[in-house]
């Protein structure tokens, strides 16, 4: 006969080579579940990471939405108001302004006692260079167009 068609289980018959078998079979199929084993859990622990990266990237998408969704919002409530916007920067400058310059009017409110003081103690330079210096923000730009101040 060829060596092709060989079949070596004919020649074993009886109950001691079936028992064999069996015995053969079964440490085979605790390797194989041994090996099954080793190489499914690093595919589960690769899956459940994976699972936990598509969570977590489902959550950032989630709060991308969120935050564009409140981005758009936020410029049609900007675009409905400019002009109020607008008003309220211009107040804002105008105010702050007012406050600069009645910061300055208090400071040369306060310049004649100053200088009194200096005299006082005969710090006659000190009193040279604060009345210059008083003087000359009386007759800056911002100062000189009170009429009020004509007499400070």
């Amino acid at each position: 006969e060829s060596d092709l068609n060989f079949n070596p289980f004919k020649y074993w018959k009886g109950k001691d080579n079936e028992a064999k078998l069996k015995t053969w079979r079964k440490a085979i199929d605790e390797i194989v579940d041994q090996i099954l084993d080793v190489y499914t859990k690093g595919f589960n622990t690769a899956t459940s990471s994976f699972s936990q990266i598509l969570l977590r990237f489902s959550s950032t998408q989630q709060k991308v939405d969120k935050l564009m969704e409140n981005l758009k919002e936020s410029r049609r409530i900007l675009a409905a108001k400019p002009d109020s916007l607008r008003d309220l920067h211009i107040k804002n400058k105008r105010l702050q302004k007012i406050l600069d310059i009645l910061a300055k009017v208090d400071y040369v409110v306060g310049v004649p006692q100053q200088i009194d003081h200096f005299i006082h103690r005969k710090q006659y330079l000190h009193a040279v260079k604060l009345c210059k210096h008083s003087l000359n923000m009386l007759l800056a730009r911002d100062l000189n167009s009170f009429g009020a101040l004509e007499e400070v």
